[in-house]
């Protein structure tokens, strides 16, 4: 196929068109990240709810990481090993609202945001 020669706003507009793409992709993987973040933050949260307030106790994570493995078998991340890490994360990170965003921030690295 022959290189057709376009006018100089054709390449000016490729080039936006190219950082719009960029950035776009860019945004969509910090929504995740963020979605994730919560996710797993409340996972903690709910975790240590129920073995505390259920008293479902120790065999929670075993249990929860086995049904969840099932559950969603294209997915990972549900072994015993990460929800025990997750579970961890509670004392961690902390959720904090700055506009409509909520922020999960590692209060240790950052002290409290509020006296």
């Amino acid at each position: 196929m022959p290189d057709i020669q376009f006018s100089p706003d054709y390449i000016v507009w490729f080039s936006d068109l190219k950082q719009r793409i960029s950035l776009a992709r860019q945004q969509a993987c910090l929504s995740l990240n963020s979605a994730l973040i919560k996710l797993y933050w409340e996972i903690s949260r709910d975790m240590v709810e129920k073995e505390e307030r259920a008293a479902w106790g120790s065999g929670l994570i075993e249990r929860l990481s086995r049904d969840l493995t099932h559950a969603f078998l294209n997915m990972k991340g549900f072994s015993r090993r990460n929800l025990y890490a997750i579970r961890k994360r509670i004392g961690i990170l902390k959720p904090h609202k700055i506009g409509k965003e909520t922020l999960f921030l590692n209060v240790d690295l950052y002290g409290p945001l509020s006296k």
